[in-house]
């Protein structure tokens, strides 16, 4: 039996995906109540606590894969991007719990990080010297050369949660560190445009998955917005991406990006200009958030679809915007899946 850890576990979208590879849970730590109350209600072993105690690691036997995804604000593109002078940088403690296991010599055999692109991304004006505040010379000059010196081989990957089957467009970057490589999963879905490019000899893929059919709905959905301009006749700022997998789901549905389900009775092109405005924050309405009979926001429980937890996944919280903050903050469990399943082959080969 392979066992697992996942650290910063959230609500267990990483950890289901490790489940159905064939992961049997030890641990998983998670300092949001709710989420950690999530983690129980799953079946799964979450502690509600801070992944630098190290006594949570104290009874563990043995570690063949531990799994982490340190916070993302300090590097995501949509904050201040202050990098590793970010109190939340967890990068560091990531490694503490590693050099913890391995000193008791129980593991772990690999690790798989998860974070956003951003971490991988220079600031402007960046001269590649800047390693404490640029978030890419952190990555590059710091982060990597650290999981180095404690594993023989480190590979990093960039990957989109709508080319495994996810109806939603969630790119993300995975660190995997062990002793030997492992091979990066191959895609099953690709753009429609690109289905009919592939020769009789190439690899048979699947079209992306729309948001429409992954959540049963037959309303006009828009999205992909960009920041409102001067101009109110400007109606760039949305589209129609019924037919596509989703735009990335946030953990805070506010602001203008979307995505919204329309009224299709209602002439939202030419009415546009009640799109113009900032929206209200889901938690602060009790009916998914209808803005004005035109639009809605997606409720909590169709971005949960959209990540593709299962139905009946057991989210705890009352406030929704808890719910919402802990779909958004999720891995994909599809895509931790296929990571986990290349460990597994990887190691049982």
């Amino acid at each position: 039996m392979r066992t697992t850890i996942d650290l910063f576990a959230g609500a267990g979208g990483a950890s289901l995906g490790l489940r159905s590879a064939g992961f049997h849970h030890e641990l998983c730590v998670e300092k949001d109540k709710d989420a950690a109350a999530t983690l129980l209600a799953s079946g799964l072993p979450g502690i509600h606590g801070d992944v630098r105690d190290l006594s949570h690691y104290e009874n563990l036997k043995k570690v063949d894969l531990m799994w982490a995804s340190p916070p993302c604000q300090a590097f995501s593109t949509a904050g201040k991007r202050q990098g590793a002078l970010d109190d939340r940088n967890g990068w560091p403690w990531t490694l503490d719990v590693i050099d913890y296991l391995q000193s008791r010599g129980i593991g772990p055999e690999y690790v798989i990080c998860e974070n956003v692109p951003g971490m991988t991304y220079h600031v402007t004006g960046c001269d590649r010297s800047d390693v404490l505040s640029c978030a890419g010379c952190y990555w590059e000059e710091w982060i990597q050369p650290e999981f180095r010196k404690r594993f023989y081989w480190v590979g990093t990957v960039m990957l989109n949660a709508a080319d495994f089957g996810v109806a939603q467009h969630r790119k993300r970057v995975f660190l995997v560190a062990g002793p030997r490589p492992i091979p990066w999963p191959q895609k099953t879905h690709c753009s429609p445009d690109k289905i009919s490019q592939q020769t009789m000899f190439g690899p048979s893929m699947k079209p992306w998955v729309s948001i429409a059919s992954a959540l049963g709905i037959e309303s006009t959905i828009i999205g992909g917005g960009r920041n409102p301009t001067p101009d109110e006749n400007d109606h760039r700022r949305y589209r129609d991406i019924t037919n596509e997998p989703s735009t990335t789901v946030a953990a805070v549905q506010i602001g203008n990006a979307g995505p919204f389900i329309l009224d299709d009775k209602a002439d939202w092109w030419h009415r546009s200009s009640s799109l113009d405005g900032p929206s209200r924050t889901i938690g602060t309405m009790a009916n998914a958030s209808v803005t004005d009979n035109i639009r809605r926001r997606l409720t909590w429980r169709e971005c949960a679809k959209l990540q593709g937890f299962p139905d009946d996944h057991p989210f705890q919280g009352d406030a929704k915007v808890s719910l919402y903050r802990q779909v958004g903050n999720a891995v994909c469990p599809v895509v931790s899946e296929v990571l986990g399943s290349c460990v597994m082959k990887t190691m049982d080969s």
